[in-house]
């Protein structure tokens, strides 16, 4: 009889508690990061009620007033367990003013046009004309005010950049309204 030769066996190794011991660090890691977050956050909710700041309201600088008054929280909603709803706006109501006040938000060009938005402080109804100067060169756009519940805005001004030169542009928003005017300024590069 021929012997044959059998390859040996190569001792097998069982995964099985490597698997486990695995699993158990992954859970026991995922547990720790909880723990973590659930911590801190506690911690951070905690040192905000724990140490009530004041806010400071400032009016803008169009406004007449030169209100600074600090205002405290003082939420007693039950939706606010942890007394941070943000302080309320305490100033001179900017519908009572004699003109109407406003700032640009943006002013830019975007793809061929120039853009500019507005807000206008009152809720009023009228006329908003854009003039942009740029040295002798002026260029003169008008648009409705647009309503909204707190404010208002002039409808978006744009301007086709074809109509502009480059440099420097000044820009003049007149407002009218049936019993206020005013005036926005600002400029912008193209």
């Amino acid at each position: 009889m021929k012997k044959t030769k059998q390859k040996p066996k190569k001792p097998t190794i069982d995964r099985h508690p490597l698997i486990v011991i695995s699993v158990i660090l992954i859970i026991l890691l995922a547990g720790f990061a909880v723990y973590w977050f659930l911590i801190r956050t506690a911690n951070d909710q905690t040192a905000i009620s724990d140490n009530p700041t004041a806010s400071k309201i400032t009016n803008s600088a169009d406004s007449p007033s030169e209100n600074t008054t600090p205002v405290e929280n003082n939420s007693s909603d039950s939706r606010d367990p942890y007394n941070q709803t943000p302080a309320q706006y305490e100033g001179d109501d900017a519908n009572t003013y004699n003109n109407l006040t406003g700032t640009i938000n943006y002013s830019g060009v975007a793809g061929d046009e120039l853009l500019i938005y507005t807000t206008i402080d009152q809720t009023v109804t009228g006329k908003c004309k854009l003039t942009l100067k740029n040295g002798d060169q002026t260029v003169t756009k008008e648009n409705d005010i647009i309503t909204n519940p707190s404010s208002s805005a002039c409808d978006t001004f744009r301007v086709k950049t074809s109509e502009l030169g480059s440099g420097t542009w000044s820009i003049t928003i007149n407002l009218q309204s049936s019993n206020k005017t005013g005036t926005i300024t600002g400029e912008v590069k193209i």
